[in-house]
């Protein structure tokens, strides 16, 4: 399985505040635009705490959604900061990468505060829930 994961241990606090937000900052945080993708992005309280990105086929193998949420989505112990939420991204075919996150959504051990697919440059949600490009996160 591909993978790759970045945590904020630099001191940068990066604040995002929208969805829309969370899908521009995807580039800077892995270093690379993802394709064929399942994205996480941990927040506490707006702030990123890590990014994290698994190949598609990957997360459809059986246990991958499992794999990518016990590597990616366990909450850490310092709860100082406020709880530990996520924001699940599928990149590439619409409707495959509708069909992870709603998995990964499933299997998730973190409130999921967006559930997101982007093909094309463009996204739209996949969780059932309202609001678009300015729905608040964190």
């Amino acid at each position: 399985m591909v993978y790759s994961m970045k945590k904020n241990s630099s001191g940068v606090r990066v604040r995002l505040r929208t969805l829309d937000d969370v899908v521009d900052a995807v580039l800077c945080l892995l270093g690379s635009n993802p394709t064929d993708s399942l994205v996480g992005v941990v927040l506490q309280d707006g702030i990123v705490n890590r990014a994290g990105r698994c190949d598609m086929a990957a997360v459809e193998q059986p246990g991958g959604a499992e794999w990518f949420a016990g590597r990616l989505l366990p909450g850490v112990l310092d709860l100082s900061k406020g709880p530990e939420q996520v924001v699940l991204i599928g990149y590439g075919d619409r409707p495959r990468a509708r069909a992870a996150v709603k998995r990964a959504v499933a299997r998730s051990l973190l409130p999921v505060v967006g559930a997101l697919v982007v093909e094309n440059g463009s996204w739209w949600r996949c969780d059932d829930g309202h609001g678009g490009p300015d729905t608040a996160v964190g």
